[in-house]
């Protein structure tokens, strides 16, 4: 593996390297994450690579994740910090692996996960803290390189069209486990991709339509004028657009499976899946879930 390195003058990019040689001909890489200055990559016989950008090819982790012969990597995510990482396998097996403690601190071992166990992981996305920038997992400012902060909480979807959290300790150990959604569609579906934004407070009549309404029991009744009560997002049928939408800051889902798009929202995970009851509709229903997009036919999928 080479590095494509940035310069002002003269071309581009070029290529440094190699940063890390793969050992074992019969091996190839087969997934790679990159985030805060650290690359993390998994083969196809179960060896976890991390590094960070900069260092040689001697100051490299690797780890085998010890999988089954006939079991094989399935989705490496690693969080923005840089600091964890998860691993699935296509047999429902987990590993979490946390960065040293400190810098040219002692290797940390991959943990393999016991509540996760039996759960295929198709994909994850990261919960920022309040403040913290980047992709998939919260708003606000960016921070500088080597400045980003996340909480050691994740969604992950399922093979069995689950979302679940996942609260990892600053060691990548387990601290809590449950599951917010699972999706009932016929035939079942995957949760192939998530993505999760934290959003400011907005006015509302912002314009816009959806292909459907799903609201509480998934009545739609008309919107009355500004803010709709108990605090939810109320998507409008293309007949009857704007859509409007709280004023209060939340949390935006986006849940993709093979042939569905779909967005929850809510001030917190438990009201944006519906997982408490009181202030998310009188049946415990999500503050808001709106079916963005449908394919014809659950073979012409959008993600697969």
């Amino acid at each position: 593996m080479a590095a494509a390195v940035a310069r002002e003058d003269g071309p581009e990019f070029t290529l440094e390297g190699p940063v890390w040689r793969l050992r074992g001909g019969d091996d190839r890489v087969l997934l790679l994450a990159a985030a805060n200055r650290t690359i993390a990559l998994v083969t196809a016989r179960g060896r976890l690579v991390r590094l960070n950008h900069g260092a040689s090819a001697a100051d490299a982790e690797e780890h085998d994740l010890g999988l089954r012969q006939d079991d094989a990597p399935l989705a490496l995510s690693l969080e923005p910090g840089g600091q964890l990482l998860l691993v699935s396998t296509r047999l429902g097996e987990c590993f979490a692996h946390a960065a040293p403690s400190a810098r040219g601190g002692k290797p940390r071992a991959p943990v393999r996960l016991a509540r996760t166990r039996g759960s295929t992981i198709e994909c994850a996305a990261w919960l920022l803290t309040p403040g913290t920038g980047g992709g998939g997992g919260g708003g606000g400012s960016a921070p500088a390189l080597g400045e980003v902060a996340s909480s050691r909480d994740a969604l992950l979807g399922t093979a069995a069209g689950s979302i679940c959290e996942l609260g990892l300790s600053d060691a990548g150990k387990e601290r809590s486990w449950r599951v917010l959604l699972v999706l009932s569609f016929s035939p079942a579906q995957p949760v192939c991709a998530l993505a999760v934004e934290a959003l400011p407070a907005v006015a509302s009549g912002a314009s816009g339509a959806v292909a459907s309404i799903i609201d509480g029991a998934g009545a739609s009744p008309a919107s009355p004028a500004g803010t709709p009560p108990g605090g939810r997002v109320r998507c409008t049928s293309p007949a009857t657009p704007p859509m409007t939408v709280t004023l209060a800051p939340s949390l935006l889902v986006l849940v993709a499976t093979p042939s569905r798009l779909l967005a929850f929202s809510g001030p917190t995970l438990e009201a944006a899946f519906g997982t408490t009851r009181g202030g998310c509709g009188a049946d415990g229903g999500p503050s808001a879930a709106c079916l963005l997009y449908t394919s014809p036919s659950p073979r012409d999928g959008l993600l697969s």
